[in-house]
């Protein structure tokens, strides 16, 4: 009797739970909260996009072991990461989905410390003959920008290396004569208090043509 009322409270308690996470995810699309101090909350409504495409016909790489580590003079003005570029060709007359991975350690720490205000180090992937246009999700514009590191308001320091990725996607077109698109990563900072590094990337493109 009492192993059957100890495995009907665990029912109890395991439907409590669920019914909370529902709750959440009903209320704001992932648990509710506040959320974390680098990122400003929004009044517009998130936009999805999405789609269907065959299989991966084609897969470029570029990948470094060399640190890279900048100070910027400006906040919020991208540069392309050293080397961190690959091309890819799309035939005549077709479309394509283009796939861009990037993975990297990373460090984002205050020059000065603490950091008076909240301040992130940015991400972004371009693609295209020339200077090209931001990959999706575009999200290079304050202030919801890409945090791909941050500080923690001052408390990272020069020793703080962590691991972490970005995935971004484009759809394009060949034209009358094909195209040979170019991938580059760019990064940026919010503030000039920061120091920003990375070492150990690895950039992947991947092409999927549509019908």
């Amino acid at each position: 009797m009492k192993l059957i009322n100890a495995m009907s409270k665990v029912k109890v308690v395991a439907l409590a739970i669920a019914i909370g996470v529902g709750a959440g995810f009903a209320a704001g699309g992932a648990f509710a909260g506040p959320l974390p101090p680098q990122q400003p909350a929004l009044s517009a409504p998130a936009v999805f996009s999405g789609g269907v495409a065959g299989a991966i016909d084609q897969v470029a790489w570029r990948t470094s072991n060399a640190p890279s580590t900048k100070t910027f003079a400006a906040g919020n003005t991208y540069e392309n990461l050293p080397g961190a570029y690959q091309s890819i060709f799309v035939p005549p007359n077709k479309r394509a989905l283009i796939i861009a991975r990037f993975t990297a350690e990373s460090r984002c720490n205050t020059v000065k410390n603490p950091d008076p205000t909240p301040s992130w180090c940015l991400l972004r992937m371009m693609i295209g003959p020339g200077a090209g246009v931001e990959m999706n999700p575009q999200a290079s514009a304050q202030p919801d920008s890409f945090s791909f590191d941050s500080p923690d308001r001052g408390t990272e320091s020069d020793a703080s290396w962590e691991g972490h990725a970005a995935d971004r996607s484009y759809i394009v077109s060949g034209g009358p004569n094909g195209t040979t698109y170019v991938v580059r990563v760019q990064w940026a900072v919010t503030n000039t208090n920061l120091q920003y590094w990375l070492d150990d990337w690895h950039l992947t493109v991947e092409r999927a043509l549509l019908p």
